[in-house]
């Protein structure tokens, strides 16, 4: 005798070709007629909430004071939930992502009932192929899925590229092939006999699986009547008011060791033969699939490995977990496969870039302070900089740091080990104390002013150095200062020559004078051997000028291809070309 399990479900695409919270209204009126039908007949037995553990969120976020009745019929086995919090497109987010999702799916589960054992993938558009070596890491030991697969039996086994298999119920016929049965009783006996008759060729068991749902479809009163009738009128058929999970038992049951004789499909599900894949939506609105990429990097590779970090640094004030959580939440919220495929109204997507900014948002501050926390814990003698790796690797690349205060024009860059470490300047960020516009008299005047006060521009400005440039007539002077106590002064004798060569230059009619300081420089530089999820450290250290100088002219003696070393006598300083990193110190 062949049974016909039915398994009543909704699918339940949370955003789509409706808004997320338009959604909710159906969502709220679904499950308020599904307890209300579980309450008033014992008969309507069993209901699958699509695999989703969100739904369960989104509901009791609006009615709450059902809360227990949720957990009692989850507990009693009646309301099946999980595994997963949502359901992704597969190609479309991280590994890590994929974990996460059945992570804070059992997570939400555990608050109600036991969660569906069973990686129910039943829409998206095909499959990865390590998909059931990550099942088996969650205790999960069968799949259930439609797309994909291609024309094979009912049952199968699905193995990893690392060997992990799973048995694999193939949703022949898609996930809704009882959904539209009529509610006359012979239409509906009619419409099981040709579902029977249409996947019992392709069955390794007695067993075939009618699914009575599909997308945001509620669950249908008239249910156990129909399935009563049906039973009693098909010949050498048993129908049952059925769920996955004990479809799956009695298929494990007749199978036996056969089981491990059942055919075997290997790594990703691609096929289009029996149901179409939709590969255009892999790169549809291509800004949503690279700021999700963006996204996960920042939470895998810095917000919670370095946070981890401090916070076991500093357990007793750094607890940044639960703020973590809430970053990955609002992220996969991103990841149904309607949501990031791009596929949905505009509206949807719009309302995507939100929950894009509060990850990155939480993700970043989480990494500054986690960052901050772990430099606290350095023992640096000298301001450092501390250059990060969030690999898994060691790894050198071009760093690029602003400096506040900036340096002295000669500051050597040095590495752990004491080694010059060649640097260009990028950039600065300055602040404009006055400036003023003035003709030949003008500038005669600030000039001699300029030479009777040696260079002080005003009591607390130190002056650093001259910045002189001429174009189409006009002289641009920018005199660049320093705040800072105990900032060294610059070469002035030298500024003043320069600015009194610019009155006697005949084409010059108009000066335009700048006083400005250094708040910031950019400078750029290569980080060598950065250790894996860790840092190294950089110091910018005054007074080591001439030393330094003496062991970098003493490397370039040593080894002279692919630099040279040139000494500016008059200043009595060191200038280093390093040419394999096209950088001057």
């Amino acid at each position: 005798m062949l049974t016909i399990h039915v398994v009543s479900h909704t699918h339940w695409d949370r955003e789509w070709y409706l808004t997320f919270q338009q959604f909710r209204f159906r969502l709220v009126e679904l499950i308020d007629q599904l307890l209300a039908l579980l309450d008033a007949d014992p008969d309507y037995r069993y209901f699958m909430l699509d695999g989703q553990a969100i739904v369960l969120e989104d509901y009791l976020e609006v009615r709450p004071e059902r809360k227990e009745d949720v957990r009692r019929y989850a507990q009693e086995g009646r309301l099946l939930i999980g595994p997963w919090y949502i359901l992704p497109d597969e190609f479309l987010v991280s590994p890590e992502a994929t974990v996460r999702n059945l992570l804070i799916g059992e997570r939400v589960c555990r608050r109600f009932g036991p969660k569906m054992r069973i990686g129910y993938l039943p829409d998206p558009f095909g499959h990865i192929g390590q998909m059931p070596q990550i099942l088996r890491g969650f205790d999960i030991d069968a799949a259930c899925l439609w797309r994909g697969v291609g024309e094979a039996p009912t049952e199968l086994r699905w193995r990893a590229p690392d060997g992990s298999e799973v048995l694999l119920l193939h949703l022949r016929d898609s996930y809704s092939n009882a959904a539209w049965l009529p509610a006359d009783e012979n239409g509906f006996v009619q419409g099981l006999a040709e579902l029977r008759d249409s996947l019992a060729p392709y069955a390794t068991t007695s067993h075939v699986l009618a699914m009575q749902g599909t997308d945001h479809t509620r669950p249908r009163a008239d249910l156990p009547r129909l399935l009563a009738a049906a039973d009693a009128r098909l010949e050498d058929t048993r129908v049952v008011h059925s769920t996955l999970p004990r479809y799956l038992a009695a298929v494990r049951d007749e199978l036996g060791e056969r089981e491990s004789r059942l055919p075997v499909i290997s790594g990703e599900l691609r096929s289009s033969q029996r149901a179409h894949l939709l590969p255009g939506v892999l790169s549809t609105r291509m800004w949503i699939k690279q700021r999700n990429h963006a996204c996960e990097t920042l939470l895998e590779r810095w917000a919670e490995p370095f946070s981890a970090i401090a916070a076991h640094l500093q357990p007793e004030i750094l607890n940044l977990k639960p703020l973590v959580d809430r970053a990955w939440r609002y992220l996969l919220e991103n990841h149904p496969h309607d949501s990031i495929c791009g596929c949905s109204v505009d509206q949807v997507h719009r309302e995507m870039v939100t929950r894009f900014d509060w990850c990155e948002q939480i993700g970043e501050e989480v990494t500054r302070r986690s960052l901050q926390a772990i430099v606290q814990q350095i023992n640096a003698t000298t301001p450092a900089i501390v250059v990060f790796n969030p690999s898994s690797s060691p790894r050198t690349d071009l760093v690029s740091v602003e400096i506040e205060p900036p340096p002295e024009p000669d500051q050597p860059l040095l590495d752990e080990a004491g080694r010059i470490v060649p640097y260009r300047t990028l950039g600065r960020r300055r602040r404009e104390f006055f400036g003023m516009e003035v003709d030949r008299d003008g500038f005669a005047f600030l000039v001699a002013q300029f030479g009777s006060t040696g260079g002080r521009v005003q009591e607390q400005l130190t002056f650093r150095h001259a910045e002189i440039a001429v174009e189409e007539g006009t002289a641009h002077v920018h005199i660049v200062v320093s705040q800072r106590e105990g900032a060294r002064p610059g070469p002035f004798d030298e500024a003043l020559e320069q600015a009194q060569a610019l009155l006697t230059d005949e084409s010059i009619q108009h000066y335009s004078v700048r006083v400005v300081e250094d708040e910031g420089v950019t400078i750029q530089f290569v980080a060598r051997d950065v250790p894996p999820i860790g840092y190294t450290t950089y110091t910018l250290r005054v007074g080591a000028t001439l030393a330094v100088a003496h062991a970098v002219a003493h490397a370039v003696a040593q080894k002279p291809v692919g630099a040279t070393l040139a000494v500016a006598h008059d200043r009595a300083t060191l200038a280093v070309a390093h040419k394999p990193v096209g950088a001057t110190l």
